[in-house]
């Protein structure tokens, strides 16, 4: 028998009726709405009334609400709480700021009238419910919800076929609610919301036009700023190098990093005027290399190329706003068509890093075969420290296998000076650096290699306690910017 209590039920005059309106026991002539099997009406003097089903029934009455809900929506005249519809339209003026306009519809109660049920909307599509709005004349499509939410194949139809509709969700009603509870839910408090409106479009259309004339007017405020700015580089076209802040390209990292920093020698003083920009030409000063120059209002982040068919290497001038003209910082500069620059560069670096290797290899077969006081001399003269000489202190260090200085010379050019930044430091890592190992020739020794952490431990302190280094912890150090007075960091 099935276990699901209901309070609704289908008369034999087909209408819905409640159990409190019906007769007793096998007497009320009721059918299940979704099962069509009879219904038993329980009206006893304890608990609750309801209809269940005959014994052997199998039915769970999911349907029963949604079959409630369209039938109130069809016969009670009452006012239809439609939700707002929040309709926007936005346009970019020339710097990116967004100009919006917003209007809200409906977000009240309207009568609705002439309402039909399964009513085919199109071939494919057969909402719930189709209505007319009274005070507007507009169709409306009423979708019911309560177990089965439409997907979103079926909201894509509804928008196809361009059809005002609504999703009403009655989920919050049970199949024992009562008729005001229905009624209040399916009118006023469901949640509520619109899958589609035919006539956003048009809205939206109308309030862009509405638009246009402000942000027009913020436009031609910019064009007549940039102008400005057009007339002023044009004053100071021979000095331009020496003028804007120039950015950098790079290749490499850390000690083996090469920066160069294009310019400008000079600029034309003839413009050519585009959409939202001005374009003239432009000679480097190193390689008077002929290249593209655009000037813009910065635009959202700045260093964007707009999409114009330039090949040649070409300077992006953007324009912050607002600055004054002679103020240089307010020119953000970024170049864009230089993947022959970017290449030399690397070609540079990778030549520059095979050169570095060779070096090293022949050093450190050169370093492996020094005694200690030589192995101390070449460290200096790999920290640059060479000619220094009153660096040359510190006991021996039976851990290192070397003077103090050396193994210090040693993690500092290969440790933090070679490296990018920030550096990170770890004691017991660098106690046993592979490469420390071979040309120091450090033994494995537990009591060495723990003489080694203590002697390093104790030094990269001290740089921290001198505000060089930042200590993370557990033994941890961070060197956040190349050494500058490498002196100081073998002295500590």
């Amino acid at each position: 028998m099935s276990s699901v209590k209901i309070s609704w039920g289908e008369s034999i005059h087909g209408k819905p009726i409640h159990v409190r309106d019906a007769a007793n026991g096998l007497a009320c002539n009721v059918i299940c709405m979704e099962c069509r099997g009879a219904l038993i009406a329980n009206q006893g003097d304890i608990k609750d009334w309801y209809f269940s089903h005959y014994p052997g029934s199998t039915c769970s009455g999911e349907s029963i609400i949604h079959v409630l809900t369209k039938y109130f929506l069809r016969t009670e005249a009452r006012p239809f709480f439609l939700p707002t519809l929040a309709i926007s339209a936005s346009q970019e003026d020339m710097a990116g700021h967004i100009h919006e306009r917003v209007v809200e519809l409906y977000g009240k109660a309207l009568i609705l009238e002439n309402i039909e049920l399964e009513v085919p909307a199109a071939i494919d599509l057969r909402p719930d419910c189709r209505t007319q709005i009274q005070e507007t004349g507009e169709v409306l499509w009423i979708e019911v919800f309560y177990a089965n939410r439409k997907n979103e194949g079926d909201i894509q139809k509804i928008r196809r076929h361009d059809i005002t509709c609504i999703e009403l969700d009655v989920s919050s009603l049970t199949l024992t609610s009562s008729h005001e509870e229905f009624i209040t839910a399916i009118f006023g408090t469901a949640k509520r919301h619109w899958l589609h409106h035919s006539n956003i479009s048009g809205v939206q259309e109308r309030l862009r036009q509405d638009l246009e004339p402000q942000v027009a007017l913020v436009n031609q405020r910019y064009i007549s700023e940039l102008d400005a700015h057009r007339e002023y580089l044009s004053a100071v076209s021979d000095s331009v190098a020496n003028f804007l802040e120039w950015p950098s390209l790079s290749a490499g990292s850390g000690a083996n990093q090469i920066i160069k920093v294009p310019r400008l020698k000079s600029i034309s003083v003839e413009w050519t005027q585009l959409i939202n920009y001005w374009k003239t030409d432009g000679f480097t000063l190193e390689k008077g290399i002929e290249c593209d120059v655009l000037l813009g209002i910065a635009k959202g982040k700045v260093g964007r190329p707009p999409s114009l068919n330039l090949y040649k290497p070409t300077l992006l001038i953007e324009v912050l706003q607002p600055h004054a003209l002679e103020d240089s910082s307010g020119y953000v500069l970024s170049w864009h068509n230089i993947d022959h620059w970017k290449q030399a560069l690397n070609g540079r670096i990778q030549q520059q890093l095979a050169y570095k290797i060779r070096d090293e290899v022949a050093w450190r077969r050169r370093f492996s075969a020094l005694n200690a006081l030589e192995q101390q001399a070449a460290a200096l003269q790999l920290a640059n420290l060479g000619d220094v000489p009153e660096m040359r202190v510190g006991a021996f260090s039976k851990g290192w296998n070397c003077y103090e200085v050396t193994w210090k010379c040693l993690i500092l050019y290969h440790h933090m000076i070679m490296e990018s930044y920030p550096a990170h430091l770890h004691v017991s890592a660098l106690a046993s650096d592979p490469l420390l190992q071979r040309v120091l020739r450090l033994s494995n020794a537990t009591e060495a290699s723990r003489a080694r952490e203590i002697e390093l431990y104790l030094w990269l302190k001290r740089l921290y306690e001198d505000g060089l280094l930042i200590d993370q912890g557990r033994q941890r150090f961070t060197l956040a910017r190349p050494p500058q007075d490498r002196a100081r960091f073998v002295r500590q």
